[in-house]
């Protein structure tokens, strides 16, 4: 165990979470299994692909793989030390992989600012740099056809994702967790224009999720 961190254990999981000392990560664990947001809308077959994109360190990544022990599960973060703490805590998950970069409209590199480790997010101008990647190359360099489910928390870069959503046609089921009141319905608009059946969560104003018909386990 690094220094300065914590060994959270939650129920149903067969090993421990690692958190940092003086960050977010006590309270994302709590958001991510006292709330459940980013679970599919529909259950997904055993051997789905999902993709995490906003992993953090890499909490909710854990809990598919938990839930879908046979999925392979690709969790993606841009900021660098998110992303190594979160490849240690999927290091025990069979079928989970890590890959340090965030997803955006174009593959090459973003810039990001932030001040807590939940709150990083895409920004001309930010301070810091890492590696861009879209859903279709991520995909495609792993010679996947789509994915079955996304779970989307990118601090806001979801409104461009959404501007050029023909990845969106490689997705089965989605959740987005809109940072803008205003882009809610713009972007559920989108995801019905796509094929998707929508719908709101009653309990977090900012979450929509969508599925296709023929989606979920068969």
């Amino acid at each position: 165990m690094g220094s300065g961190e914590a060994i959270f254990h939650v129920k149903g999981l067969h090993c421990g979470l690692r958190a940092r000392a003086a960050t977010t990560d006590a309270v994302t664990i709590e958001s991510v299994f006292g709330c459940a947001y980013h679970l599919p809308p529909r259950p997904l077959r055993d051997d789905a692909v999902i993709l995490d994109l906003g992993a953090n360190a890499g909490y909710a990544a854990a809990h598919f793989a938990t839930l879908y022990p046979r999925a392979r599960v690709i969790a993606l973060e841009l900021d660098a030390g998110n992303a190594e703490l979160a490849r240690r805590n999927l290091a025990p998950f069979h079928g989970c992989e890590l890959v340090h970069a965030g997803v955006w409209i174009e593959d090459g590199e973003i810039e990001y600012a932030g001040d807590t480790e939940d709150g990083f997010a895409i920004a001309s101008g930010g301070t810091r740099k890492a590696p861009a990647i879209t859903v279709p190359t991520l995909l495609d360099q792993r010679k996947l056809d789509k994915a079955d489910y996304v779970k989307m928390d990118i601090e806001g870069a979801e409104w461009p994702m959404f501007g050029q959503p023909s990845w969106l046609g490689r997705v089965d089921a989605i959740s987005v967790e809109v940072h803008q009141r205003g882009w809610v319905e713009d972007i559920a608009a989108t995801l019905q224009r796509a094929g998707f059946i929508t719908d709101r969560s009653k309990n977090h104003w900012a979450l929509l999720t969508g599925y296709r018909e023929h989606s979920g386990p068969r």
